[in-house]
C-alpha cells in the first residue's frame, strides 16, 4: 500500500468518525435525550456547560445539547436537498451544453452566466422573499444558486469526452444521445463528481446557516445551527457556549465533508491507476 493510499484511508476514518459523532448527536437528540428542543429546563437561564446539561442552556434556559442536535437534522436535510437539487439541474444543463455544443451550449451559457453574476445568497434571498420562507423555499432557492457550478463542470467533461474514439462509434452505430449522455459517459465523472459534490455539500452547509443567521434559513421554533449563533451574539461574552457549540458542529460537520470527498476521490484515482 503506498503512502497517499495510507493517507487517504487515515482520512476517510478521521471523517467516518466525525460524522458519526455528529449523527449520534442527532439521533441522541430526536430519540433519546429526556428534553425537547423548546423545553424549559430547570437548570436556569444561561447555565454553564454541567453533567446535566453538558453544552449548558441558553438565555431561555433550553438544553443547547438538544438544539445542537436537533439543528443538525435540519441543517442536513436542507444541505442535501440543495446538493442534490443543484446537481440535478447543473447536470441536465451540463450534459446538453458539452455534448450538442452549438446554439445550446451558447443559450445554457448564458444562463449559468446570468446567475453567476449574482452572489449566491443575493439571489438565495431573493428568490425567499418572492416565494417565503419554508425549508422547500431555502432547498429551491440555494440549489438554483449552486446549479451554475456543476453545470460547468459537467459541460467541461462532456466536451473533453465527446471526441473519443468510442464515443464516436456509438454515434455511427445509432445510439441514442441520452444513452450515450447518461449510460456511458456520465460514470467517467465519478471523480471529479465525488470531489464537486463533496465540496456543494459543505458550502450548503455554510450557505444554510449564513442564511438561518440572518432569519431567512430555517424558522423557529425548528432550531438551526445559524439562528442558534444568531440568538448567541447578545451573550457572547457573558454565556460563550451559546456560540461554541453551533459553531463548533457547523465547523467539525464541514472539515469531516471535505476530507471525506477528498480521501475518497485519491482513493478512486489510486485504484483506477493501478488497474
Amino acid at each position: 500500500m503506498s503512502e497517499k493510499m495510507r493517507h487517504s484511508r487515515l482520512e476517510l476514518i478521521l471523517s467516518l468518525l466525525l460524522l458519526g459523532l455528529i449523527v449520534g448527536l442527532m439521533i441522541y437528540a430526536s430519540a433519546f435525550c429526556p428534553f425537547a428542543s423548546n423545553e424549559l429546563c430547570s437548570a436556569g437561564k444561561l447555565a454553564p456547560p454541567s453533567a446535566e446539561h453538558p453544552m449548558g442552556t441558553d438565555h431561555l434556559s433550553r438544553s443547547i445539547l438538544v438544539r445542537v442536535g436537533e439543528g443538525a437534522s435540519g441543517t442536513l436535510l436542507v444541505a442535501f436537498g440543495t446538493v442534490l437539487l443543484g446537481a440535478f439541474y447543473g447536470l441536465i444543463l451540463g450534459a446538453l451544453a458539452g455534448y450538442f455544443g452549438g446554439w445550446a451550449d451558447w443559450l445554457i451559457s448564458r444562463f449559468t452566466d446570468s446567475l453567476l453574476a449574482f452572489p449566491g445568497i443575493l439571489m438565495s434571498l431573493l428568490v425567499i422573499t418572492v416565494l417565503g420562507r419554508g425549508i422547500p423555499q431555502l432547498i429551491f432557492a440555494l440549489g438554483l444558486a449552486f446549479t451554475p457550478s456543476y453545470a460547468r463542470l459537467v459541460r467541461s467533461a462532456f466536451r473533453q469526452y465527446r471526441g473519443r474514439n468510442y464515443i464516436k462509434r456509438l454515434e455511427v452505430m445509432g445510439t441514442p444521445p441520452l444513452r450515450i449522455l447518461f449510460v456511458h459517459m456520465l460514470p467517467l465523472l465519478r471523480s471529479q463528481s465525488l470531489n464537486a459534490l463533496g465540496i456543494g455539500l459543505a458550502n450548503a452547509i455554510l450557505a444554510e446557516s449564513s442564511m438561518s443567521f440572518l432569519g431567512f434559513g430555517i424558522q423557529p421554533p425548528r432550531p438551526s445551527w445559524g439562528s442558534m449563533l444568531a440568538e448567541a451574539q447578545p451573550y457572547i461574552f457573558q454565556a460563550p457556549w451559546l456560540a461554541l457549540f453551533p459553531g463548533l458542529a457547523i465547523v467539525l460537520t464541514v472539515f469531516a465533508i471535505f476530507l471525506l470527498a477528498r480521501s475518497g476521490q485519491q482513493l478512486l484515482e489510486e485504484r483506477g491507476g493501478a488497474r
